[in-house]
């Protein structure tokens, strides 16, 4: 199919719009299961259309062979490069990312789609279905935009309802499973090998270690310990990881049924089955034999299930098409990717170690409420106070070591103030409390989940012995997560798109002088530094296509408008006022001079090149009545050559004869017809370039 351009904004997609994009030079649409909906297409700055493609401009292109023609924004033109430009949108529905929707509540998927219609807060054009009967408990609790609670997010309609997303043209379906198993079925290791897939089947889980434990140290086991997969034996490497069943028998279980969990978990978990992630690129196999064996996979479309048979390890595994990259122009897929159909497959270590029943892996909690325990259920005598007003009311308990509040030392008190604990008496200092006013003072808290507006202190620790990795995490009020902060590093994440941006601010000081403010900012656009000095807002900005300075309008925190002072391009191009260089220029090009004229525009004038390093310097003179005219060198000029050895050429400016008579260092004479005017050009080598001739450039 040969894509449309249309007007942004357009509903009816029966005409050929603004007109048919025939040269484009490529264009493929890349749609990934309940995830990224995208176009992008290279078109030439010489074609028909080129003036037309601007920003939310709309591309009509198929998604995939026999599918209804699809909608898809635009959103980024990149600068020219060898004349094509590269065009960037997303599907129409990106656009609900825009729309927001008022609170409410639905148990079913469709009630909650029609409700993020109902209650749009702008016009919504989008129509809403799903074939998903499922009940679940949905709620939009602020105002949301309604692509952020279609899913992405905890309690959005896919977290909560589960399904495959389906966006044609503005309907918005749900489906319970979109794809269908047509009978396709793909040999590993035969006729197709991956990466990926290699490292999966390298890493898959082989057996595990049950065990069954509680917090006074008893313990059940299996007598062999291990139980694998029957499967184990094919592969290269036993992978066995322990699987903790402690929160699925409430009492100490007998081994058998701690077997029977076990294998019931095996088969849950597809144990010994390689988590599968296959992408197979048709381009290269088009003209060749091997393509054969792939031509059953063009039949088959996005979330469709496929047969993986992997001979060599004697295992059939079901999986969905979780990607496809499909050649607009060809008419074909590019490439497609095979992905595990199953979403609790313990892919990972730590996943196998938690996934019983969402039960976190015991560590620093399980040790501290053990701990708290042992100090409560072991306690051995103390007393008991309680302290009376005037009027017989007791109005405070106190908890003691001794039945005197003069000695005790570990007192517990509690009053309508508060309760708190010291061990120094009656009178405090109470390390340990919580007071009426809503403060809470402690040397030590542990706890499984904390829930606080904001936390102040001096150092804050994640992660440890016996707590695993820590981990930082950032997140929208709608759930969003938009920074991680792991021992894989930092990661940022934009609900709105592919790319985040990301802001570091800096002040040095408080004394309110202009520079004493920087920022820098990373987003999709590159890298940019402002700095707040003397010349007002800088930055410097580094990118795919180009590094550079530009002068600012506007405050660091909100930059406005900026003019580029100097910059270099992708392409090597480069624009700046002046350019001082303390070595060498080597250029394999022009060096040109650009200048403005008063009826032809601006044009370049060009340097003049010898085989050795000359300067040169032209002036006029005359004969006088002795027929001799004494030219004095300039001294400034003088001082950057060489004068031992130079050329003088003179230029008659009329009917006589004159030639050169003496020359010095510092000056030569001239001597011919008198009254004669001439010009002169005086070429000298550069002070300290006397040898240089035509060097090879290494």
């Amino acid at each position: 199919m040969i894509p449309i351009l249309f007007e942004p904004k357009t509903k009816n997609f029966n005409t050929n719009g603004i007109g048919r994009l025939c040269e484009a030079v490529s264009c493929t649409v890349t749609e990934e299961r309940n995830g990224e909906y995208e176009l992008e297409m290279q078109y030439p700055v010489e074609g028909l259309l080129y003036p037309d493609i601007k920003m939310a401009a709309l591309v009509l292109a198929e998604p995939g062979q026999g599918k209804v023609p699809q909608p898809f924004s635009v959103y980024k033109i990149s600068k020219p490069l060898r004349g094509v430009i590269t065009v960037n949108a997303h599907h129409i529905s990106y656009q609900l990312s825009y729309i927001p929707c008022s609170p409410f509540t639905a148990k079913t998927a469709a009630g909650a789609l029609n409700g993020l219609k109902q209650h749009s807060a702008e016009d919504c054009p989008y129509s809403f279905w799903t074939d998903k009967t499922n009940p679940g408990n949905f709620s939009v609790s602020v105002p949301s935009s309604i692509r952020s609670r279609l899913g992405g997010v905890e309690g959005s309609i896919l977290d909560v309802f589960g399904g495959e997303f389906e966006f044609d043209m503005y309907t918005v379906k749900l489906h319970a499973n979109r794809g269908k198993d047509k009978g396709v079925e793909l040999r590993y290791g035969k006729n197709i090998t991956d990466l990926a897939q290699e490292e999966n089947i390298s890493n898959t889980i082989t057996g595990i270690y049950p065990y069954w434990s509680d917090s006074e140290g008893n313990m059940v086991e299996l007598p062999e310990k291990i139980l694998s997969s029957d499967k184990a034996a094919n592969f290269p490497y036993p992978r066995t990881v322990p699987v903790d069943f402690s929160s699925k028998f409430q009492e100490k279980p007998p081994v058998s049924e701690l077997r029977s969990a076990a294998v019931s978990y095996i088969e849950t978990n597809h144990i010994g089955i390689p988590s599968v992630s296959i992408k197979v690129s048709f381009v290269p196999l088009w003209q060749t034999e091997e393509y054969k064996d792939l031509a059953l996979l063009e039949s088959v479309e996005l979330c469709d299930v496929i047969t993986v048979d992997y001979e060599t390890l004697g295992v059939k595994t079901k999986a969905k098409i979780v990607r496809t990259v499909y050649d607009v122009l060809a008419g074909r897929y590019q490439s497609l990717e095979v992905g595990d159909a199953r979403t609790t497959l313990a892919s990972t270590l730590v996943e196998q170690n938690q996934k019983i029943e969402g039960k976190p892996s015991k560590g620093f909690l399980d040790d501290a409420i053990k701990n708290a325990t042992n100090w409560i259920t072991g306690v051995n005598g103390g007393y008991v106070v309680f302290h009376k007003n005037a009027n017989g009311q007791p109005y405070e308990i106190l908890i003691m070591d001794t039945d005197n509040i003069e000695t005790a030392k570990n007192v517990w008190r509690w009053n309508q103030n508060g309760w708190g604990h010291s061990k120094s008496g009656y009178h405090g200092p109470y390390t340990m409390a919580a007071t009426i006013d809503g403060g809470i003072v402690a040397d030590f808290v542990t706890a499984g989940t904390m829930l606080a507006n904001r936390i102040k202190g001096g150092t804050l620790t994640l992660g440890g012995p016996g707590n695993g990795n820590g981990i930082c995490s950032v997140v929208t009020e709608t759930g969003f997560e938009v920074v991680r902060l792991d021992v894989n590093g930092i990661r940022f994440f934009s609900p709105y798109g592919k790319y985040a941006n990301i802001s570091i601010y800096y002040k040095y000081g408080s004394s309110g002088s202009i520079n004493d403010e920087s920022r820098m900012v990373v987003d999709a656009n590159g890298c940019r530094s402002y700095f707040k000095g003397s010349e007002g807002l800088i930055s410097a900005e580094l990118s795919a296509d180009r590094i550079g300075c530009s002068r600012w309008t506007g405050t660091i925190e909100n930059p406005g408008t900026g003019v580029g002072i100097w910059g270099i391009n992708y392409s090597g191009e480069a624009s700046m006022k002046s350019l001082d260089l303390s070595g060498n220029l080597n250029v394999q090009g022009q060096k040109n001079r650009v200048v403005k004229t008063e009826h032809f525009d601006q044009c370049l004038l060009y340097a003049y090149e010898t085989a050795e390093a000359y300067f040169g310097d032209i002036g006029y003179g005359q004969i006088l009545e002795d027929g001799l005219c004494f030219v004095e060198i300039d001294p400034i000029f003088a001082e950057t050559v060489t004068l031992d050895r130079y050329a003088v050429f003179l230029q008659a400016e009329g009917p006589g004869e004159l030639h050169i008579v003496e020359k010095k260092q510092d000056s030569f004479t001239v001597k011919g017809t008198p009254g004669l005017e001439f010009v002169y050009e005086i070429k000298a080598k550069q002070k300290g370039y006397e040898k240089t001739r035509l060097e090879k450039k290494e």
